[in-house]
């Protein structure tokens, strides 16, 4: 969040992210949440394992060493970076893909065009953290990092299209606490990475 007021910038995310996806949802296009799946153990196993080659790319040294927040800290942190990261890099996005498709294409063609929207939209966040790490690691692990990172984002953005947005968050969740909170903690008093 760079130097901008975390609390501020979280209330004023989450308050557009409930604005956008009141839209979505009244559009027919998305739902906050909807009853009657029982994907969450697949899901968890999914994004449990989806963390284990960056674990892996860790132990090898890949991450600076000064990469995790710490515990206890962490406990409050990642479910809350979880919500304004699929607020900002998902919902917004999404919201403003849907808004134009709206205006510009017939009703036939929104669906294709949401649907380029959206593996589009899961650019955003491997690229920027991709930026983020040049120069901190080498180019293998910047690499690596962007195609991790973009796969859970399109996996992200399929389950808000399939499922709903808790379904998407649930996902970021859990990998948020294999790869951030557990391996954070494990990582911090082994030292990995540094």
């Amino acid at each position: 969040m760079g130097s901008a007021d975390p609390i501020l910038t979280v209330v004023i995310v989450s308050g557009a992210g409930v604005l956008v996806l009141t839209w979505l949802q009244r559009q027919r296009q998305f739902a906050i949440w909807r009853d009657g799946h029982r994907a969450w153990p697949v899901l968890t196993l999914m994004a449990g394992l989806l963390a284990v080659p960056m674990i892996v790319v860790d132990v090898l040294g890949g991450f600076p060493s000064l990469f995790n927040v710490q515990a206890p800290h962490s406990l409050l942190f990642y479910p809350t970076i979880a919500l304004v990261a699929e607020i900002t890099f998902h919902v917004l996005p999404v919201g403003a893909a849907s808004l134009t498709g709206k205006w510009i294409f017939p009703r036939a063609d929104r669906g294709r065009f949401l649907t380029a929207a959206i593996i589009a939209i899961a650019l955003i966040e491997p690229l920027l953290q991709v930026s983020w790490f040049a120069g901190r690691s080498p180019v293998w692990v910047s690499a690596f990092l962007g195609v991790c990172v973009y796969v859970v984002n399109l996996t992200g953005l399929y389950l808000f299209r399939r499922f709903d947005f808790f379904t998407m968050y649930f996902f970021r969740f859990v990998y948020y606490a294999v790869w951030h909170v557990a391996w954070g903690y494990v990582r911090v008093r082994s030292g990995p990475g540094g």
